[in-house]
């Protein structure tokens, strides 16, 4: 009773793929193909399967996936076996439907078996028809890296580019595992391995923070990434009230110089350091521009301008632009590492009220227009 029905089922879907739309049975046994491909890239990219999917290495590792089954379809037509052309010769149907199953499944377990397995310092090499579709694999995945490193690296530094590390290294693996309800308990486990292995490194903060923010898109994606940071921006976004290391060093960096001298430190940092585009250059020269008018503080004044210099071309760039105006000036070329000031550093109490002064007064002219100069 139970192989009646199976033949009576399986006939039907043998017919509705025998149609006039789906014939030959090429077009399912190349979706079967396909699906395989796709499927198993999907699985490696899943930050953003999306896109690397429709990376032209991707593309050929499917097609090759759907050539393969192609050509398995082509072989039984060729070999024509009994229990598939004899047995089933009078049941077209359900010829049909074996034909597909057995051309597109028996493709992808042919090519990706092998005979033996050696292991090696690298992994286990396959010896068989597997070591094709390995080896495309592995070249295709290269080349994918490379095609997605790119906006990777710009959406991570977009989204994590004022985040703390130390700040976020719990809190935003928490909300990002909270706002996924389906990421494994394992996978939680491994990530929290990973971001511990960051704190040691002894890198930068921000590149710290970067790091963590690709860990993070590799499980979540870049939306769910992005929202998180939106969110918890108050509570994992740098302090500059709360001491941390980039404050405290740009505060000893600037210690003591003249902000008369902005618009020349500038242009040495532009022309010592990293390539700064255009447009980050005019924003620099309007911001300088209206801290020469802004009443605050001189010293908060130089944090303020060491804080752009710093985020625009990297603190070492700073720091040597600063010891060579010092020396061209007369006052001798000082010592790495810090700047000889007029006095002894304000103490952080200090730099804290300066702040504190200068977001209220600011709080105070965008609410009341009458207090605008």
């Amino acid at each position: 009773m139970r192989v009646v029905v199976w033949e009576q089922c399986a006939g039907a879907v043998g017919a509705w793929l025998s149609a006039p739309w789906s014939d030959p049975p090429a077009i399912w046994v190349g979706l079967i193909g396909f699906m395989a491909g796709a499927v198993e890239i999907v699985a490696r990219y899943k930050g953003d399967p999306r896109r690397a999917l429709l990376n032209l290495p991707a593309l050929l590792y499917v097609t090759v996936n759907v050539l393969a089954c192609l050509a398995m379809l082509a072989c039984l037509r060729m070999i024509e076996p009994a229990w598939l052309f004899a047995d089933l010769a009078g049941k077209p149907n359900l010829q049909t439907l074996y034909l597909i199953l057995a051309a597109g499944f028996g493709a992808m377990t042919l090519f990706r078996s092998s005979l033996f397995r050696i292991k090696t310092a690298d992994g286990e090499i396959g010896f068989g028809p597997s070591a094709l579709l390995d080896t495309l694999l592995f070249a295709s995945d290269r080349a994918i890296d490379r095609s997605v490193a790119p906006p990777r690296g710009s959406a991570v530094q977009a989204i994590m580019k004022d985040v703390s590390f130390e700040r976020a290294k719990i809190a935003l693996p928490v909300y990002c595992f909270a706002l996924m309800q389906n990421i494994p308990a394992r996978e939680q486990r491994d990530l929290a391995t990973q971001v511990k292995e960051i704190a040691p490194l002894g890198v930068p903060p921000e590149v710290s923070a970067a790091n963590l923010g690709l860990l993070l898109m590799n499980v979540v994606g870049t939306d769910v990434l992005k929202q998180a940071v939106t969110d918890l921006g108050p509570y994992i976004g740098y302090d500059p009230l709360a001491g941390d290391s980039r404050t405290d060093a740009i505060v000893t960096l600037m210690d003591g110089f003249d902000v008369l001298k902005a618009q020349q430190l500038a242009d040495a940092c532009i022309n010592l350091g990293r390539p700064v585009p255009t447009d980050g250059v005019g924003e620099l020269r309007i911001r300088i521009a209206q801290l020469g008018v802004d009443d605050i503080d001189p010293r908060l004044k130089a944090l303020m301008l060491g804080r752009w210099l710093v985020d625009l071309v990297g603190p070492s760039t700073v720091e040597i632009a600063l010891r060579h105006l010092t020396a061209a000036s007369g006052g001798g070329m000082p010592p790495p590492g810090g700047m000889p000031g007029a006095g002894a550093a304000p103490p952080r109490e200090t730099i804290r009220q300066m702040l504190w002064r200068s977001l209220a007064r600011r709080r105070r002219v965008r609410d009341n227009p009458r207090n605008r100069r």
